[in-house]
């Protein structure tokens, strides 16, 4: 602890209020308070820091001692602008947002032992997903990889696969929601301007963060799960490189640790601890140079087999429970599950089937409460039948183009 004339002179401007919230302080956050104070008005004896509440939180973030001078520049300008003009509430924004970023708070899996903490994933992650062995296999090994050794660099794993095979469900529902992992999702898909990701100067009017920022703040911690979905679907004009050029940066693991946001450009935000997930269908497609930073794990198609089971014990179920109907009240065998699916427009994924048996379990359940145009009203339980899927599916494999502008 500083001697106390020295602390005096430090603590000099602060208001009687903010001396209140100061005594209140333990021990070591008063310790941290002058230290801090101590080396930003070393670094900067010509510029007087000026006091308001929101100083403590600042000061007392978890960042580095050049962020937080960036931060107190910012606050101490903030301070001396007239509280009535344009300019004050760019500034008010700005620090309001940083203000919010959670600087050094990392989020990490709980568990007493890796061998006995894996197999519990590898349970729950059987549950919620149907299939995709071999890429669950992968994904483990990457878990493990990453628990053995938790300081380490976070990792970029791209996941390849068809549409609807469940890419995002195999992260999202799967590793993100078994590890309890705070998620962020962001689409990369029609995105013709990198400052979706990198934010805009604040002197702009109007102006606002990033995505990548975004999502941090949602989070509240700095490693959240990132899942860029559609990466082969970003453009390839000069604009496309742009949003390129950020995502290898994002995953350089020599840079990641100081990301910057234009919004915030001075201050520097640590990513480096974050596992990143990138889904694409044509790996062609991918910028070679981020191709090469990705661990890559491919989603095989499903076959006629795997659809039935998916339908059995995951689509119908979800359906059904947004039906509020029970399993029981709707009978449907795998001859009549396999006749929808030999129906339905050709696919590798099941994104059309799921379509279809939602169209017709919608109907059903309609007409529980309507009658049907033959009058008859619908009682439980009930049978589905080739006829009631003919009347009711809409993703025809025979007419796909006119039957999904019906969809819509």
């Amino acid at each position: 602890m500083p001697p106390r004339k020295k602390k005096n002179d430090l603590l000099k401007d602060y208001s009687k209020e903010e001396m209140k919230f100061y005594d209140k302080l333990t021990i070591k956050e008063k310790e941290d308070i002058i230290q801090i104070e101590e080396e930003l008005q070393n670094g900067d004896k010509n510029k007087p820091l000026v006091i308001t509440p929101l100083r403590f939180k600042l000061l007392l973030a978890n960042t580095s001692i050049t962020n937080k001078r960036a931060i107190m520049n910012r606050f101490n300008e903030l301070e001396v602008m007239c509280a009535y003009t344009g300019e004050y509430a760019k500034l008010y924004n700005l620090v309001n947002t940083i203000s919010q970023i959670p600087f050094g708070i990392y989020y990490k899996i709980e568990y007493n032992s890796i061998s006995e903490y894996l197999p519990t994933v590898l349970a729950e992650l059987n549950k919620k997903i149907y299939g995709h062995n071999e890429t669950k296999q992968q994904i483990m090994r990457i878990l493990a990889q990453f628990m053995v050794n938790p300081t380490a660099k976070g990792y970029a794993i791209g996941i390849q696969g068809s549409m609807g095979v469940g890419k995002t469900k195999l992260i999202k529902d799967g590793v993100a929601s078994v590890l309890k992992y705070p998620f962020a999702f962001i689409s990369l898909g029609g995105i013709s301007d990198s400052s979706y990701l990198k934010g805009h100067l604040y002197t702009y009017e109007g102006s606002k963060y990033g995505k990548i920022l975004e999502e941090i703040i949602k989070a509240k911690v700095m490693n959240p799960i990132f899942f860029f979905d559609e990466l082969d679907k970003v453009a390839t004009n000069k604009q496309g490189e742009e949003i390129t050029n950020t995502l290898i940066h994002l995953t350089d693991t020599t840079q990641n640790d100081s990301f910057t946001d234009k919004y915030i450009e001075e201050i520097k935000l640590d990513l480096s601890k974050s596992l990143m997930f990138f889904t694409f269908n044509d790996i062609e497609k991918i910028n070679p140079i981020l191709r090469d930073r990705m661990i890559i794990i491919k989603v095989d198609k499903y076959k006629l087999a795997d659809k039935i089971e998916l339908s059995k014990n995951y689509l119908i179920k979800d359906i059904c429970k947004s039906y509020n109907i029970s399993d029981n009240d709707i009978i449907i065998k795998d001859k009549e599950i396999e006749y929808i699916i030999n129906n339905t427009t050709e696919e590798d994924g099941v994104r059309n089937l799921q379509r279809n048996i939602n169209n017709i379990y919608s109907h059903i359940n309609m007409h529980r409460f309507i009658k049907m145009p033959d009058d008859k009203t619908i009682e439980f339980p009930f049978t589905i039948t080739k006829e009631i899927i003919d009347k009711y599916i809409i993703m025809k494999r025979e007419n796909n183009l006119n039957n999904f502008s019906l969809y819509l």
